[in-house]
């Protein structure tokens, strides 16, 4: 029988789970009945709040300027960053199903935007790449995101982003080996 290290990444992930299975006290009823109740201050659905308002913002944002949406966006922005990726492999980074890739590419493609080729290092894997039209929505789509976050600096400081995207960074990690766990 082989003893396995577990790195720290590893153990909490693993306590995660094991918090997520045994009863505790709810905070939340302790608090006043309120909606949004004062817990919601507190837990990770501030986080899916942030995450719909920024897509909804950037969206609203990218739709006039690129004529597509923030996933398509954020699909021909990867092609153009990782020459040759795979829709397998935006999907995974991501965390896009597959059918929403499929249709990303495919619109994309349509729009001659991109275009398949032979993976360079597995001949029966598809890549995708950047058509020269799509070289130039893809640096047009970058001017745009750098505007955006470049006018992020009036809500918060370029360190206090500094520290929400390592904080961010750790929590994909984190959620990325607890899903992987959990099969």
């Amino acid at each position: 029988m082989k003893t396995q290290l577990l790195s720290d990444n590893c153990r909490k992930a693993i306590g995660f789970l094991e918090r997520l299975s045994e009863p505790g006290e709810s905070t939340g009823s302790m608090l006043k009945r309120t909606f949004p109740p004062e817990v919601y201050r507190y837990d990770t659905s501030q986080i899916e709040i942030l995450s719909t308002l920024i897509s909804d913002v950037y969206e609203q944002t990218i739709q006039p300027q690129l004529g597509m949406s923030v996933k398509h966006a954020r699909i021909l922005e990867s092609i153009g960053y990782a020459d040759k990726v795979t829709a397998a492999e935006l999907a995974q980074y991501w965390e896009f199903d597959k059918m929403t890739v499929s249709r990303a590419v495919q619109s994309l493609r349509k729009r001659g935007l991109i275009e398949t080729c032979p993976h360079p290092s597995d001949k029966r894997r598809i890549a995708l790449r950047l058509t020269p039209a799509g070289h130039v929505a893809f640096h047009h789509e970058e001017a745009v995101k750098a505007r955006f976050l470049n006018a992020l600096s009036e809500a918060i400081t370029t360190e206090e982003m500094r520290v929400f995207t390592d904080t961010a960074r750790r929590l994909i990690d984190h959620f990325r080996r607890v899903k992987e766990m959990l099969g």
